[in-house]
């Protein structure tokens, strides 16, 4: 029982035994019990509400394809490494993979969404799982903030990966995507046949030297 409560308790029964009170109780009197004020509350949900991945309605005129995509680095970074895309609609389902001998992980986490948002002629819905965390933060939480402060990160740095990133912000306006996060390694059919995919790629791609990821090198010159 909180202080505030045994002192009123003690007031009652004074009041009803006829004793004459002459202790004054402060109208606002600290009690030691911890409330939390209502603005307080409503300030605490609206920061936590900010970070929530935003909701993107389909479009019931539109076909809704499902993309998993995954990326592997043998050796990171540096390469080789490659992705895999598994692409399905209405039963039917296609494979894609490419390697890099130059290259990082998360370039080909974002390569693999790139590639197959790129693959898709007509705007879709689609639904896209990935295993990377880098991935779907980038285009949900900020992507918006670096185009606002001309690429430049929070810390006041360069975005990483930026030509990657600028063509998936392009490709994805295309589409009604839903960026879906799965683990990876986890017995998720499709990121399975995924990351076997990109794993035969990048082996591949350790035996030619002239397969190099552009941007990587560009990105590694400065």
């Amino acid at each position: 029982m909180c202080a505030h409560a045994r002192g009123k308790k003690k007031i009652v029964a004074a009041r009803d035994s006829g004793a004459k009170m002459t202790t004054k109780t402060p109208a606002r009197q600290h009690t030691g019990c911890r409330t939390k004020s209502k603005a307080r509350y409503q300030t605490h949900q609206q920061s936590r509400t900010n970070f929530k991945t935003p909701v993107v309605e389909f479009n019931p005129q539109l076909k809704t394809v499902k993309v998993f995509s995954d990326g592997s680095c043998l050796k990171n970074p540096g390469g080789p490494g490659g992705y895999g895309i598994v692409l399905q609609y209405r039963g039917e389902e296609r494979e894609l993979s490419e390697g890099f001998h130059s290259t990082t992980n998360n370039r080909m986490e974002m390569m693999g969404a790139l590639i197959a948002l790129e693959r898709l002629k007509f705007s879709c819905n689609v639904i896209l799982h990935s295993d990377s965390q880098y991935l779907k933060n980038g285009m949900t939480l900020w992507m918006k903030g670096w185009k606002l402060n001309g690429w430049i990160t929070a810390d006041k740095k360069p975005v990483k990966n930026v030509d990657l990133w600028k063509r998936l912000d392009l490709a994805a306006s295309r589409h009604n995507v839903r960026w879906n996060w799965v683990k990876g390694h986890a017995g998720h059919r499709e990121n399975e046949i995924c990351d076997r995919l990109a794993k035969i790629a990048a082996y591949a791609a350790a035996d030619t030297p002239h397969k190099k990821d552009a941007g990587f090198l560009v990105q590694n010159d400065k």
